[in-house]
């Protein structure tokens, strides 16, 4: 069999040995190629040591030295091709795809040497990495929810995104990718592994990181921010009325303290327009706005959580970064998410889109802090991958223990953030904030926003939270949030599972991307049902 050295998919594995292998032409040379794996006791879709989404993975050829840790390429008449893809980055004894010059003689001529062989690749086509169509090992529902997705980005969607679920027990029930990372670049098919920024999404795990302090006892809740933090003490409102109350670190955590987004403020987008900074501008000047409210009489959704993650440095004498790597990243597993774009990730950066008004999509810059930032954004600031992301997420639904068995929070700090927070803004304000619809004072990032209308609604520590089971299946005690990028994730405790979907276009809240993850979502909760 003759195959063209393209993207290609992987079209059957097997966990038992064989010997047929496959050959494509790649001028002047033809090669065959091999996967091999010591020890493959995990499911189908897994790697050792590493949870990784396996099949429908899109692979990209690429020379290499033998040297599977040489960046540097090699002419590929000299040695072995690695067949390079993000499902292979895990760690464990595997991970060496090597194509072999056909004309060797021998194994050993070619280099070949598979001493503990317990699987190979057979079979691979030639694919459109704008569409994964199913194959014969996916599963039923891998299967569906790649179509939902090969629907929406070939039909007006997302340019590319990736959608996983994730149980309880950290077990990856699918985590499958369609379209590109690049309007109009067929180079860059989206992976399950591709790096988005995460935008709010953030938000919940630098509030993980800022509730281990609470539970040692090193802060509260009720601490006065100010004291630590100079630009909350000196906060003022628009006019230059002082607050009446100091703002605490609950306020900040329920977006209670009275900041705002220029984005979701006319107020604000006007003094962001006076003053020649904004949020996005990676200081700490342009997260420095007046408030919009006097703290704890209203929930306003704005840089709140950012100044919880300067006080978290304040007390810790690390930076936000550093200290979630040590304390949340690390122990979860999750390897593949950081505050600020690596230089070594900038190429799995997924490009920035913007939808027109017409519908139409264009590739556009990253906002300017994604590439320059002198502080760690604790409300915007997070790049990753699905799976790192949900490593961390999953905790809320498993009592603070990762899925590796590390435990982060205890239990009952992990109920304290999944309570409602809003019962004394109801009382001050008279009204429910969760049912009001937010204003897009900025229709090139976003549009307005009804959240979850028709529903009964709470606000945790930095998430809603739904009083009301969704039809599709979600159940009462879910909290869900969003990324400005249309980037969507849920945690279920109740049904025992996460989902999230990641793209990245503005404006946010584009039905697009939102319809294609409760879509997805849906045959997650059906394969459950049986």
């Amino acid at each position: 069999m003759k195959l063209p050295v393209e993207n290609v998919l992987f079209e059957s594995l097997v966990c038992t040995p064989f010997e047929r292998t496959v050959a494509w032409t790649a001028p002047p040379q033809t090669f065959s190629i091999a996967l091999t794996c010591s020890d493959y006791k995990r499911s189908r879709y897994s790697t050792p040591n590493s949870r990784r989404s396996f099949i429908g993975t899109r692979a990209r050829c690429a020379t290499r030295p033998h040297d599977a840790t040489s960046r540097t390429p090699k002419d590929v008449s000299k040695g072995v091709m690695l067949l390079t893809t993000s499902a292979l980055r895990g760690q464990g004894p595997l991970l060496l795809m090597a194509a072999i010059p056909t004309h060797a003689r021998s194994n050993s001529e070619r280099g070949l040497k598979l001493p503990h062989l317990s699987l190979l690749v057979s079979a691979l086509l030639p694919l459109d990495p704008a569409t994964h169509p199913p194959h014969p090992i996916m599963s039923d529902l891998e299967a569906r929810v790649q179509k939902i997705l090969d629907d929406a980005t070939s039909s007006g969607g997302p340019v590319g995104c990736t959608f996983a679920a994730i149980d309880r027990k950290g077990e990856i029930l699918v985590n499958v990718a369609s379209g590109y990372e690049e309007l109009g670049n067929h180079s860059r098919p989206a992976k399950p592994d591709s790096l988005y920024c995460l935008y709010s999404c953030t938000k919940a795990i630098a509030t993980i990181a800022v509730m281990q302090l609470v539970e040692q006892g090193k802060i509260s809740l009720d601490d006065h921010v100010g004291d630590k933090v100079l630009q909350v003490a000196a906060a003022t409102l628009a006019d230059g009325t002082k607050p009446n109350k100091p703002i605490t670190l609950r306020h900040l955590l329920t977006h209670t303290a009275g900041f705002g987004y220029t984005f979701f403020s006319p107020e604000l987008k006007r003094w962001s327009e006076r003053a020649g900074i904004d949020e996005f501008a990676g200081t700490l000047e342009g997260i420095t706005s007046p408030l919009i409210a006097q703290p704890g009489e209203d929930w306003n959704y704005g840089v709140n959580i950012d100044w919880a993650g300067i006080y978290l440095e304040k007390v810790t004498g690390m930076t936000l970064g550093a200290y979630c790597k040590k304390h949340v990243f690390e122990p979860l597993g999750a390897d593949d998410i950081e505050f600020g774009l690596l230089p070594q990730n900038k190429d799995r950066l997924v490009a920035m889109h913007q939808r027109g008004e017409d519908g139409t999509m264009t590739v556009r810059k990253h906002l300017d802090f994604t590439y320059k930032s002198s502080f760690d954004s604790a409300g915007a600031g997070c790049i990753g991958s699905i799976e790192s992301y949900l490593k961390c997420v999953s905790i809320l639904m498993n009592d603070g223990v990762g899925a590796n068995g590390t435990r982060i929070l205890k239990a009952e700090t992990v109920q304290q953030m999944l309570q409602d927070h809003l019962g004394d803004v109801r009382t001050f304000s008279g009204a429910d904030p969760m049912e009001r619809k937010i204003p897009a004072a900025n229709p090139e990032l976003t549009h307005p926003i009804e959240m979850m209308p028709g529903v009964k609604k709470g606000w945790g520590l930095s998430f809603q939270i739904l009083q009301d089971d969704l039809p599709h299946g979600r159940k009462a005690g879910s909290v869900w949030w969003a990324g400005l990028c249309n980037n969507y994730w849920q945690v279920d405790p109740t049904s025992g599972i996460a989902t999230m979907i990641l793209s990245q276009s503005f404006p946010f809240n584009d039905p697009k991307a939102i319809v294609p993850w409760i879509t997805a979502e849906a045959e997650v909760y059906k394969s459950l049902r049986g």
